[in-house]
């Protein structure tokens, strides 16, 4: 059989696991696990009183409605300029959390509207799979162990579709180093330029946080395969520079059509891409944060205590279960790939020793906190994350898998490393479920609660059959005269093993089943009308991530109240400031507030509240009085309540005469009176240049003449002004509005903190707001000419050669 033919029979195995694995979206139209409240077994979602559970909801929550939000203005033919709803009005293009100009996005934006989100991570888990599948290969690695790798990158957990970000990340490293090793290979500039188109994806939609890591990464990679002399490379080291300048320079090129608008919304923002202050604990402070953190559990943890519940959460890689904790694990190796790792560790070809130390290095990395936290100080670009590098650990460990499982294929002695390793992992999986689990304590982490019988079951069998794997593996490089099909038998048995862990540990696709109406969620509705978000901090703007934060929700803050991620992200959490929304926009909050109690150990999880466009958002909280002190744990032991908020009408609008000018916003917000007049940084001017005077002839006026219209990015608003006054819209104010009065340009001005306002004449008159996207136009530009370059270096390339031959 031809070479091409076993590729194309690999590609189609892996093809059919995915297919399998997003069987509930494909034959049956699920969506991706919309229900916030849905336990994480789904034998019991009709969950006890006393088990209530935690579960990472956040970003279903978050682009099950951003995804179909963007779709919908595409239908109407509006570009998503503005988000009006989170982020204090990030333009949605701008934000890497909804990247309408990643391909993959793009190619989702096609099915139906609930379906986007999961039709997103279906054709990016594709890429990704398919990318690492030719990255092997083109290792010289034969169809069996590329498929092998493929389908553990795939099934390790990292692809957590949920999160589509991380996913889109990770989707492009593979492609990245595969372009770059090719081009070294064939020294043609389409490569170079291939490598460029997904250095610029991978900036559009991945996680900024993780690219930070993988830049070392990826040029320490690049460094060694260009100079190790066992590659007896063609190409000029001249020559491989340009190429490494072209895939950089043009990748972030290509991508400024949606990062050079969030750059300069950060600039408008007066944020950084330097994460806030961050901390070198000592060993006490880590005690005393650690205790701080875990004081409302009611036990003591001594420096003992914690170093043991560390050294559990750090061993969940070789553990048969998952785990939430960001800084731990939220990864799924398996034993399979955990063994043959750490064969291909310490048997693969000394060619292959800098992947083993740059495997090394990020072990201790996402191991070793201390280490990292210096290292983050002190390596420029680190520190615009608070994660390790979790996605090069695996992304290495997979590779190293890999190779180990290609040492044992071609070993012709008897392979001791894979019986011992085997039966060593065997006995440790078996006593770390022994250890009794600590409580968990992140907020996006789950508690696992092994019930005797199923769940039992499926981790012994999960164990057995591993075990069997690696001995199957171990006996077929004896070249022992077993059936020939004994790596395909392998490889069936991975697939089948991995399959049934991936779906046990991840019911992501729901039964589009509503809440269960238990005696133990009692069911009682507050509902708040046009409720905009935004963090609040009193005091410092500029916080560290273990401080303590407070929360308020008015009608969308500017980004200087706010403390958010290098591209405006919000998690959002608490808040009910009830005062500040009668106070700044009256009239938009109804004073009908009931709300939904859940008792229990652990609750749904405060940690992450997003608002949405259309239809309901909960948030959490212990008090309607109170609200800032609920720490952001699952575990809660008091009753808590979830405020359900409406988020889809028109800002509140009226006429005000009364103005009070303030020299800087240091007030107490819940202080200033702004029912009858709104404080304003300067002098309002009329149209003709003279200065509007205060006064308060207009208190009390009803302002129901006032209509307007409103989309994302434009705002409509007809009008009779009884005299000479300022029209006050409680929208949230940003300096790429405009305004046009009648046709005639006038200016914004910034309002009660947060809000617009316009000098209005008297008479009858019409405004229109709308946002400017010059940032946009430039960025497309910039990425149009990009496109255009490369693709006329690659025919000049392509046309040189043909001369040259």
């Amino acid at each position: 059989m031809s070479e091409r033919k076993k590729d194309i029979i690999a590609v189609s195995i892996l093809l059919l696991v995915i297919i399998i694995r997003f069987y509930p979206l494909i034959f049956q139209g699920y969506p991706l696990n919309p229900d916030a409240w849905k336990n994480y077994y789904p034998w019991r979602a009709d969950y006890s009183e006393s088990e209530i559970k935690s579960i990472f909801y956040d970003p279903n929550m978050e682009y099950g409605v951003w995804f179909p939000m963007v779709k919908d203005e595409l239908a109407n033919g509006n570009f998503p300029h503005w988000n009006q709803y989170s982020n204090c009005g990030t333009p949605l293009y701008a934000n890497h959390l909804v990247p309408v100009f990643h391909l993959p996005f793009a190619l989702a934006l096609l099915a139906p509207s609930e379906l986007v989100q999961a039709t997103y991570a279906f054709i990016m888990v594709i890429f990704g799979t398919l990318f690492f599948y030719w990255f092997l290969r083109n290792w010289k690695l034969n169809q069996f162990v590329s498929t092998f790798g493929a389908l553990a990158y795939f099934l390790n957990g990292w692809m957590f579709y949920v999160y589509p970000p991380e996913v889109a990340t990770f989707i492009w490293l593979p492609a990245i180093l595969l372009f770059h090793d090719r081009f070294l290979e064939n020294d043609k500039i389409l490569d170079a330029g291939l490598g460029a188109l997904c250095v610029g994806q991978m900036l559009i939609a991945g996680y900024p946080i993780h690219v930070a890591h993988l830049f070392y990464f990826v040029l320490a990679y690049f460094i060694w395969r260009r100079f190790h002399k066992s590659f007896p490379w063609k190409t000029s080291v001249n020559r491989w520079i340009i190429v490494i300048i072209i895939m950089a320079l043009g990748g972030a090129l290509i991508s400024s059509v949606q990062n050079y608008p969030t750059y300069k919304y950060m600039n408008f923002a007066s944020r950084s891409l330097e994460s806030e202050e961050k901390i070198l604990e000592t060993q006490g402070e880590l005690i005393e944060r650690k205790q701080n953190e875990l004081e409302f559990t009611g036990r003591k943890f001594d420096l003992k205590n914690i170093i043991s519940y560390q050294l559990i959460k750090r061993s969940s890689i070789l553990r048969p279960n998952y785990s939430w904790d960001i800084m731990a694990g939220r990864q799924f190796t398996g034993s399979v790939v955990v063994c043959l790792g750490l064969i291909g560790l310490f048997i693969a070809n000394r060619r292959f020793l800098a992947i083993k130390i740059l495997f090394l290095v990020f072990s201790v990395l996402c191991y070793i906190t201390p280490l990292y936290h210096v290292v983050e100080r002190i390596v420029p670009g680190w520190s615009i994350t608070p994660f390790m590098p979790w996605e090069t650990f695996i992304f290495l460990f997979i590779f190293l898998a890999a190779l180990g499982l290609d040492k044992l294929i071609r070993l012709d002695k008897r392979s001791v490393h894979a019986i011992v390793i085997t039966a060593l992992l065997f006995i440790t999986q078996l006593v770390l479920l022994s250890v009794p689990k600590f409580p968990t304590f992140h907020s996006r982490e789950i508690v696992f609660r092994w019930s005797p019988t199923t769940d039992s079951i499926v981790v012994v069998t999960y164990a057995v059959i591993s075990s069997l794997i690696l001995i199957c593996i171990g006996f077929a490089s004896n070249r022992l005269k077993l059936p020939r099909m004994i790596t395909g038998f392998c490889l069936a048995l991975f697939i089948f093993s991995g399959l049934m862990i991936h779906n046990y540990m991840y019911p992501w696709f729901d039964s589009k089943n509503p809440m269960p109406r238990t005696d133990s969620v009692q069911k009682i509705i507050t509902t708040c009308d046009n409720g905009r978000i935004a963090r609040y901090f009193p005091d410092n703007f500029h916080i560290s991530r273990y401080e303590r934060q407070n929360y308020i929700f008015p009608p969308n803050l500017p980004a200087k109240f706010k403390v958010m991620d290098v591209f405006g992200y919000d998690s959002l959490t608490l808040g009910n400031y009830r005062n500040f929304f009668r106070l700044s926009a009256p009239g938009t909050i109804y004073r009908d507030r009931i709300m939904l109690t859940l008792r229990g150990v652990d609750s749904l999880n405060p940690s992450g509240f997003f608002v949405q466009a259309s239809g309901l958002r909960y948030c959490l909280s212990k008090d309607d009085d109170d609200v800032g002190k609920i720490l952001g744990a699952p575990i809660v032991s008091e009753p808590i309540r979830i405020h359900r908020i409406e988020t889809d009408s028109k800002p509140y609008a009226r006429f005000i005469g009364e103005y009070e000018l303030i020299s800087e916003y240091d007030g107490n917000l819940r202080d200033d009176d702004f029912t009858h007049k709104i404080l304003l940084l300067d002098r309002p001017k009329k149209q003709n240049g003279d200065i509007l005077e205060s006064n308060n002839s207009l208190q009390g006026l009803n302002s129901e003449n006032i209509k307007m219209t409103r989309s994302n990015s434009k705002l409509e608003i007809e009008f009779d002004a009884p005299q000479d006054c300022i029209l006050y819209v409680a929208d949230t104010y940003h300096p790429l509005w405009r305004a046009k009065l009648d046709g005639e340009e006038v200016s914004i001005i910034e309002a009660n903190y947060a809000f617009r306002a316009v000098v209005v004449p008297e008479g009858r008159h019409k405004l229109v707001m709308w946002y400017d996207s010059r940032e946009v136009v430039a960025g497309g530009i910039a990425s149009a000419v990009t496109l255009l370059v490369l693709i006329l270096l690659c025919l000049i390339d392509k046309k040189t050669t043909k001369i040259q031959k």
